[in-house]
């Protein structure tokens, strides 16, 4: 065998791969860097604004300024200094003012630094302050006084809604709510701590008066501190004196003694909400059109109860409406002596039927509790003699008749019988005498529970709820006002003031402006 023979039957030992091609291309160049625009927040620029075109036509703001616009608002310009041909800076117009408040509070803002902050951001707020700086010190103090222009601006908006046919008067409810103060529950203080607090800040002020003399001239900061001193002196004196109003109001010599006051807010009172709890507040009863759901009147109380807010309402009520109207109010507000005043006055009044057992009960454990009288010598503990006549107390004693009218009739015992009766100290401790009375049940009550009995009334109490809730929760919900930003009774109830004056603007919006520009649109 040959050579070449061997090599042809011999196998493949190993499978090289073939040499690739030779590359005659250009060698691969690195990737080039990318190309960023720089971020400097220190550039400063010049900017192109056109605040007409910072909002639509349709954007709330227009439709504030376009309300405010029509207004008379002179009563905000009551004190302005600058006049032509005299020395300083011009005033900020009224109207600017109070649009930029009434969107504010729309927004739900309602603290001036906040309002002043997002001034700078806000197209609404840009737009309406016509792109000018204003200052929170300015804004603050604008809400803060105008306390008559305020109401007399309501009383405009009211007066438009109106001629649109939303306001009727015909028929009202009455409804309170429960708004925080600006105070804490922490800051009050009973009458030992308030007397000692109250010589301590005094004696700072006589230090700060001594200085003060002594030096020829103080730094900001120093002035400051004097004032502040001054003023914190001034509201435990003030403190101090809202003790004794509230003492009034307290059954007993213990609960006198434990009744106490806020040292920061002394006008503010501890409150029960909805929740259960216990929170400083104000009490704010709205009179609301029931139709339309427009507030035509808001106030301010000191009193948690509602039992005493019937009748002011109502005077309020007669000076907007003659004859007075239908007014629809719940429990609270039901007593036999509301029910009585209001039927005088011609008001209807729909609400609950009164419970007259259960409510003299109630009268008559108050009374017992006021004058310190047990509760097993209440008038259920005196026999009924002659008719009517006379009555026999568990001594043995006679009481004769002393007074008998419609309201009641009243029984009173002899002195002398009292004087030695072992029974004086827990029958009439305050008194000397026994005095029993029993109530009546007078003809306009039971006309008005003969009315609240028939279909018709019933249905007519069903607009209540509704009617008096919405303002509430709107106030509260979407203006933000559930606690106030102003402090003290004057100041909150200026807030309030603003506050029902947004809500009504915006019903504005919500019944007429919308509705007007869709149509103008169609």
């Amino acid at each position: 065998m040959s050579q070449n023979e061997d090599m042809a039957e011999q196998g493949i030992l190993l499978d090289l791969p073939s040499a690739p091609p030779p590359d005659n291309s250009e060698p691969p160049r690195p990737p080039a860097a990318t190309r960023l625009k720089p971020i400097n927040r220190a550039q400063k620029s010049w900017e192109e604004l056109d605040l007409e075109q910072l909002i639509d036509a349709h954007h709330p703001a227009r439709a504030i300024w376009d309300l405010v616009e029509r207004m008379n608002l002179e009563g905000f310009l009551r004190a302005n200094k600058s006049v032509a041909g005299v020395a300083g800076a011009d005033r900020i117009d009224p109207r600017v003012l109070v649009s930029v408040w009434v969107y504010g509070y729309s927004l739900g803002i309602g603290e001036a630094r906040e309002l002043d902050r997002r001034m700078r951001q806000e197209p609404g707020l840009r737009w309406l302050s016509a792109g000018q700086t204003i200052s929170y010190g300015t804004l603050a103090h604008f809400r803060g006084e105008h306390g008559e222009a305020v109401q007399g601006l309501f009383a405009q908006v009211l007066g438009v809604l109106s001629q649109a046919g939303l306001v009727k008067l015909e028929r009202v409810t009455l409804d309170g709510t429960k708004i925080e103060a600006v105070a804490g529950a922490h800051s009050f203080r009973r009458e030992g701590t308030l007397t000692e607090h109250l010589r301590q800040a005094r004696q700072v002020v006589e230090e700060w008066s001594t200085e003060a003399g002594a030096a020829e001239a103080k730094t900001r900061r120093q002035a400051a501190q004097q004032r502040a001193a001054r003023e914190r002196a001034e509201r435990l004196q003030q403190a101090s004196q809202q003790l004794e109003e509230v003492r009034k109001g307290k059954h007993g010599e213990l609960e006198k003694q434990q009744a106490r006051v806020s040292e920061s807010e002394p006008e503010a009172r501890l409150m029960k909400h909805g929740d259960g709890g216990f929170e400083p507040s104000y009490n704010a009863p709205l009179l609301t059109d029931v139709e339309h759901k427009i507030v035509v009147d808001v106030e301010l109380t000191q009193q948690a109860s509602d039992q005493q807010q019937l009748q002011p309402a109502l005077e309020r009520l007669r000076q907007r409406a003659e004859p007075p109207p239908q007014v629809l109010v719940d429990g609270g507000y039901v007593t036999q002596d509301n029910v009585v005043r209001a039927a005088q006055q011609g008001v209807d009044l729909i609400g609950p039927q009164l419970d007259p057992e259960r409510q003299r009960e109630r009268n008559t454990q108050q009374a017992l509790l006021r004058a310190g009288i047990a509760a097993e010598f209440g008038p259920a503990a005196f026999r009924i003699l002659e008719q009517g006549q006379a009555l026999e107390c568990p001594a043995g004693k006679r009481l004769g008749c002393v007074a008998d009218n419609a309201a009641y009739r009243s029984y009173r015992a002899r002195p002398e019988d009292c004087g030695e009766c072992p029974h004086q100290q827990r029958c009439c401790p305050q008194s000397g005498a026994r005095t029993v009375k029993f109530g009546k049940t007078p003809a306009e009550v039971e006309a008005f529970h003969q009315r609240m009995r028939t279909a018709a009334a019933r249905e007519v109490y069903r607009l209540r709820g509704p009617a008096a809730e919405f303002p509430h929760a709107w106030i509260k919900d979407k203006l933000g006002l559930r606690k106030f930003h102003l402090r003290g009774l004057a100041k909150a109830r200026l807030e309030a003031w603003w506050a029902v004056l947004t809500y009504n603007i915006q019903q504005w919006m919500r019944l007429c402006w919308r509705p007007t520009k869709a149509a103008a649109a169609a």
